[in-house]
């Protein structure tokens, strides 16, 4: 029955129904959105991190409050429905894998000048019990741009790693004579704290927007180094990525940013974030 009703809405939005992230369809200006709810089991670490709907507590709270009006049997994102996985604000160190965008990485599609490119990095914990729960949360309109989705859970509980916030992390972006970076022409963004955000998937992401104050801030063609280092955690692993020297507590990505072109890159993780 819930299956039904999940296509039947979705076919709703395919004619043309206009919808807002919160799940309600409406014409005219969006309300106000409230947040998202963390989805993920969490640790915090050195303190801070984004704004969470409810205070960190290690025991998760399962959904409650008002269905999604075109989704019954689902909790909405960005709603008064609200939520939380287990959250740790105790520990002061943790070991983590650093995982960054897909854009950035591999068999990315390529990047390129003038368009913003978007920075992402994920934390989890490294070789603690995968057993911290949370609730799996999907995209209920997943035929609309990303931006204009409706994410929401069911209730169903997801049990896996922490997701880490580190206080006071940084991030860097250079610009490479060549591949091999050891001659920087230029620093884009010098050390700077890295901010976070929770995504509509409720996991805890570092989001840098490169480049979206108009053309002479966007990325330029050009070899650039981009850097992350950790303060109270330390990088483990970074899987697709480089780590430093020994005695460095960082990983960085070496990307080509290509002349030209209307793209800047498919976003990290499409269809996870806002």
């Amino acid at each position: 029955m819930k299956t039904r009703k999940l296509v039947a809405a979705i076919s709703a939005v395919l004619v043309g129904t206009a919808v807002l992230s919160g799940g309600v369809f409406a014409k005219g200006k969006p309300t106000v959105e409230l947040g998202n709810n963390l989805s993920f089991a969490a640790k915090i670490v050195g303190g801070g991190g984004p704004a969470l709907r409810l205070a960190c507590s290690t025991i998760p709270t399962a959904p409650s409050g008002p269905e999604c009006t075109q989704f019954p049997g689902y909790w909405c994102q960005k709603t008064a429905a609200v939520w939380q996985a287990a959250c740790d604000n105790t520990a002061t160190t943790a070991n983590v894998t650093a995982t960054w965008g897909a854009n950035l990485l591999g068999e990315a599609e390529a990047l390129k000048a003038g368009r913003p490119i978007r920075v992402e990095m994920v934390l989890t914990e490294s070789g603690g019990p995968a057993e911290n729960p949370g609730y799996v949360v999907v995209n209920l309109t997943p035929t609309l741009e990303d931006r204009l989705s409706t994410y929401g859970t069911d209730g169903t509980e997801q049990f896996t790693d922490y997701t880490v916030y580190d206080n006071g992390a940084k991030l860097k972006i250079e610009q490479c004579e060549n591949v091999s970076c050891q001659v920087i022409i230029k620093t884009i963004l010098p050390d700077a704290t890295a901010t976070a955000e929770l995504n509509s998937l409720g996991n805890i992401v570092y989001g840098y927007n490169w480049g979206t104050k108009g053309k002479t801030n966007a990325p330029a063609a050009g070899i650039y180094k981009l850097t992350f280092t950790a303060k109270n955690t330390t990088i483990m692993s970074a899987p697709g990525a480089q780590n430093c020297a020994e005695g460095e507590n960082c990983t960085y990505v070496i990307i080509t940013v290509s002349p030209g072109g209307s793209g800047g890159g498919k976003p990290p993780g499409a269809g996870e974030g806002e």
